[in-house]
């Protein structure tokens, strides 16, 4: 990425990012964090973005020459969707239990998890603190406490449903594989 014919960014397969100033006739090495950048590239003039593994984010204001500093942080473990909940507030669910919860509009997040040793495949949360987990096995939970601790329901069927949406925290509706219980 280029924010004149002569300042540029580029990844790098590692930690580090290189910066030229004249063209690419010379480089500099910058290490914008301390896992793999995968991308590189000007906001501006002066700010200079950096994406890599695991959500790194690092924001330089000095076009990318020295100082970079890292935004969030990186959240250990696999996670397939994001799902809204209230003002704010999201989910992730993940593998094996994960659920990522933000409450600050992702600006941070942090690792939960559901009862349960299957990969949780769906969520729904009408307040911050009554939520409903649905399991890749067919199990259904429900928190009161915001995803701190977990008890199982009877979902009320074999078949293993594939969605859940609780549009308050005394009605949950469960969908699939085939119709809405």
């Amino acid at each position: 990425s280029c924010t004149d014919a002569s300042t540029c960014v580029m990844a790098t397969a590692s930690t580090q990012i290189v910066r030229t100033g004249d063209g690419g006739a010379t480089g500099t090495l910058v290490a914008p964090a301390q896992t793999p950048i995968n991308a590189a590239g000007f906001a501006s003039a002066t700010r200079v973005t950096a994406l890599g593994a695991s959500g790194t984010t690092a924001i330089s204001d000095d076009g990318g020459t020295k100082q970079f500093a890292p935004v969030g942080g990186s959240l250990a473990g696999s996670y397939s969707a994001m799902v809204a909940g209230p003002a704010n507030v999201a989910f992730a669910p993940g593998t094996k239990g994960a659920l990522a919860k933000t409450v600050d509009g992702g600006t941070t997040w942090v690792r939960g998890n559901v009862s349960t040793p299957n990969d949780v495949i769906d969520v729904s949360f009408p307040t911050a603190n009554d939520g409903f987990a649905l399991d890749d096995a067919g199990g259904l939970f429900r928190t009161g406490d915001g995803g701190a601790t977990w008890r199982a329901l009877d979902s009320g069927t074999t078949a293993r449903p594939s969605g859940v949406e609780a549009p308050s925290a005394q009605v949950v509706v469960i969908g699939g594989p085939r119709g809405v219980r």
